[in-house]
């Protein structure tokens, strides 16, 4: 049985005709990611004019998170035009490893940006302490979170006070004059995310569950 064999020239054309496309959905990638770094940037110059106007540390510092962002999508920007150029010298699989470089050099990114805020945080509650408080608390715009340093002269007061997992917060409850909140709103939010209620509450994106009595006992 015969069969037929494409020419030569067919399979460029095809060739061609694959490369082409690839090349298309990569200019529509490159689009989308230049629209939202651009609507990021916008928006963090925003929050930059309303934060110094408003002498608001909070939007300050969400306008530096939000630089963050837009340094990533700058990042990704770039690696996506460099993976486009076609394979050359010794490089005969192109630059195409550049986008999952790229994506690894965020996430590394990221990961040292926690724990360098985790660490601000931890230092301004030393710092409180070593200036005479014996609890000292993180503050997110006024509103007291964690971390939380109890000098050792309390440690009895909180381990008598403690039930089930509340931890320290009946001692804090207690003795709020003992209390020093320290401001941290530009190292975080006051917010933490733990169901998918707070992450509803934190992206303004509502979350719908089918079972209610997942809630467990905090459900209604």
């Amino acid at each position: 049985m015969s069969r037929a064999v494409p020419v030569r020239g067919e399979q460029d054309r095809g060739h061609r005709h694959h490369a082409h496309a690839h090349d298309l959905g990569q200019d529509a990638d490159g689009r989308w990611l230049a629209a939202a770094g651009a609507l990021i940037v916008a928006f963090m110059a925003g929050e930059v004019v309303a934060g110094v106007l408003a002498h608001s540390l909070a939007l300050v510092s969400d306008a530096a998170h939000m630089l963050t962002d837009a340094a990533s999508i700058g990042l990704a920007l770039v690696a996506t035009k460099l993976a486009a150029r076609p394979p050359r010298g010794g490089y005969t699989y192109g630059l195409r490893r550049l986008e999952i470089l790229s994506a690894q050099a965020n996430g590394i990114t990221l990961v040292l940006l926690g724990v360098w805020l985790g660490y601000e945080a931890v230092r301004r509650l030393i710092a409180a302490w070593r200036e005479g408080a014996t609890v000292a608390v993180a503050a997110y715009d006024g509103k007291p979170r964690n971390p939380v340093l109890i000098g050792r002269e309390h440690w009895d007061s909180v381990l008598e006070l403690a039930d089930g997992d509340t931890g320290a917060r009946p001692f804090l409850r207690a003795h709020p004059e003992l209390v020093r909140l320290v401001e941290c709103g530009d190292t975080g939010s006051a917010y933490d995310v733990d169901t998918p209620e707070d992450l509803a509450r934190v992206t303004g994106v509502s979350t719908l569950r089918s079972d209610e009595n997942s809630l467990g006992p905090t459900g209604r």
